[in-house]
């Protein structure tokens, strides 16, 4: 699925971190095919052909150089997040396989969000069906009946992808078990201490430790509310397990670290400049 309708509309960032390949379609008339078409008295339904050309893009797994990293895990929340927000898109599949980039004429990485195949209009009926990868699938979803698909079951996926990007293989326990497993091997993770990133990407040790205690808490508020632990009349937000996975907890969240890393000049051409009011 293709984004070109939407091309209006996009912040002038947006086209480079989602894929826009131009449409067009080129009749050539004087095929043999078309000619011979014409002789029929029925209508003759003709063979089409696509080609899609789009900029080169690469797997996030090619990256090593963790500000390269962190840059496109922040290129990649700003534009799922204007995607739900201003496109009513709930991708539906974030995985490794996925979230891509390109590398600018400068060198510089864009992270881009590829691989359109599942995404559906929020609040669709197609909400209530399973997509995903398994391994990077949020809790519920992996669950024998899931609920309908909401945005933080795909900041979920996001976090797995950055689990997979930065910390030590043998620390990765559902990316290796059976798929009725999965669920309560993610559930048990975020009741335990954080995953340490692996050498080189040290720096990751504070979005790992923030998110990690965001579905923690998360995950308890949902909990208290299932048995009905929660004070009577305190409200319990679903979308946002309570409050704690939110977009703006992630802005914050992805918005840490970077400036750190990067020179004043390089950190004002970045799209983790680029701010948004919630519509949630």
């Amino acid at each position: 699925m293709s984004l070109p309708a939407l091309t209006g509309t996009f912040p002038t960032f947006t086209p480079v971190h989602v894929p826009m390949p131009p449409a067009e379609q080129v009749p050539h008339p004087n095929l043999f095919s078309n000619r011979l078409a014409a002789s029929f008295e029925d209508p003759y339904e003709q063979r089409v052909l696509r080609v899609v050309v789009m900029a080169e893009l690469f797997p996030i797994v090619d990256l090593t150089n963790p500000v390269d990293l962190e840059i496109v895990f922040r290129d990649v929340f700003q534009s799922y997040r204007w995607l739900y927000e201003h496109a009513n898109l709930l991708h539906r599949d974030l995985s490794t396989a996925n979230i891509m980039f390109r590398r600018g004429s400068n060198g510089r990485v864009h992270g881009v969000l590829n691989d359109f195949d599942h995404p559906t209009h929020i609040g669709s009926a197609c909400s209530h069906q399973r997509a995903g990868t398994a391994p990077f699938m949020a809790i519920d979803l992996n669950a024998p009946h899931p609920p309908v698909h909401l945005y933080r079951h795909d900041l979920e996926s996001l976090y797995y992808v950055l689990v997979r990007a930065v910390c030590p293989p043998d620390h990765q326990d559902w990316f290796s078990i059976r798929r009725s497993l999965m669920a309560d091997a993610k559930r048990s993770y975020f009741f335990r201490c954080a995953l340490v990133p692996q050498r080189g990407f040290e720096g990751f040790s504070r979005w790992m430790e923030a998110i990690h205690d965001a579905f923690e808490f998360g995950l308890r508020a949902q909990s208290d509310h299932l048995k009905g632990r929660l004070v009577v009349g305190e409200p319990y937000d679903n979308k946002t397990l309570g409050g704690n996975v939110s977009f703006d907890s992630f802005s914050v969240i992805f918005n840490d670290n970077l400036a750190e890393q990067e020179s004043g000049e390089e950190l004002e051409d970045t799209v983790s400049n680029t701010t948004y009011e919630s519509s949630v």
